[in-house]
């Protein structure tokens, strides 16, 4: 980083310290508690992602709009595919001895399918997030997005009444989605969440178990 980019964030956050209450709970991790703390090594980073050209991210983007408009001869049309990739790297030092640096590339492919059924268009969404490029499955996200796009052909309104229902994974990630967030520390602490002052208490059916692992490297942030 460039040393004046660092002298104008400490300036910043001098500044903004003035107008806070101080908080007892906010502190600095120790080289201490670090230590206390299991590290668990993680290999997050490619070279061959970050190596990848111009010209191979546009023919992959192309190349998902062809295979989305062969998925299935009922989609009329792709808007958009899009291909985003990320690099990150980041370093946290503090005056209480923390030392840590960590770095993670990671990219995704996403393409929305148009199909008509009538005088009626529906849309839908596929997409493929992983670590490499060459992991990228195009076919997955292709299929996906004409699915989704067709299968509502011919569905028509039903009455109120109690049926059970299935779910789309993706919404049933949305779901759970909320309920992370009401799990969120901060949340809990300042009493904006639904789990405030419940903890031992059963919360959801027997059959179910929630768990936050950050070194899992099978779950990736959502998709562009």
């Amino acid at each position: 980083l460039d040393p004046d980019l660092v002298s104008e964030a400490l300036a910043h956050a001098r500044e903004n310290a003035a107008f806070v209450e101080p908080d007892d709970a906010a502190d600095l991790p120790t080289a201490d508690d670090l230590q206390s703390a299991p590290v668990v090594e993680m290999n997050l980073w490619s070279d061959a992602l970050v190596g990848v050209s111009l010209d191979a991210k546009r023919e992959i983007a192309l190349e998902l709009a062809r295979q989305t408009l062969e998925a299935d001869e009922r989609v009329d049309r792709v808007v958009p595919t899009d291909y985003d990739d990320t690099a990150i790297e980041a370093a946290l030092f503090s005056t209480q001895g923390t030392d840590r640096q960590w770095r993670r590339t990671q990219c995704a492919v996403t393409t929305n399918a148009i199909a008509g059924d009538g005088d009626r268009e529906y849309e839908g969404y596929g997409f493929s997030v992983a670590d490499n490029f060459a992991e990228l499955d195009l076919a997955v996200a292709a299929a996906d997005a004409a699915r989704r796009a067709t299968q509502l052909f011919g569905a028509t309104p039903l009455q109120s009444c109690r049926i059970p229902v299935v779910f789309d994974p993706l919404v049933s990630v949305s779901l759970l989605g909320l309920y992370s967030a009401a799990c969120n520390g901060e949340a809990i602490v300042k009493g904006m969440s639904m789990f405030a002052d419940r903890l031992g208490e059963v919360v959801a059916a027997d059959c179910v178990t929630l768990r936050d692992d950050a070194t899992n490297l099978a779950s990736y942030p959502p998709a562009p």
